[in-house]
């Protein structure tokens, strides 16, 4: 059900949100795993420089969605809100219940 007091613009946003985060997380994972792979030497520079590269072209896309499409900033932030919600509930519960 779709709360009536949010705009229209809301919705689109809090969903583009969704997709940059996850897909902002996935490629930080394939980061991580490559990095895992290497010489501890090399690891620690190529995961930086993938690191600032990722930051850099999420901001930009994020400027984009803002300014030229008008895009709801409090959706964006919610959208993101909401993956490290769920990320961090579900390592509570694995806490908790020790991975059963």
């Amino acid at each position: 059900m779709v709360p009536s007091n949010l705009p229209a613009a809301f919705w689109p946003a809090a969903f583009c949100r969704g997709i940059l985060a996850l897909a902002n997380y996935y490629w930080l994972l394939r980061i991580i795993r490559r990095a895992l792979g290497l010489e501890a030497h090399q690891a620690a520079r190529f995961a930086q420089l993938r690191y600032l590269l990722r930051f850099a072209i999420l901001a930009f896309v994020i400027y984009l969605l803002v300014v030229h499409t008008g895009i709801e900033v409090l959706g964006l932030i919610l959208g993101l809100s909401l993956l490290v919600i769920v990320i961090t509930a579900l390592a509570i519960y694995m806490f908790v219940t020790k991975g059963d």
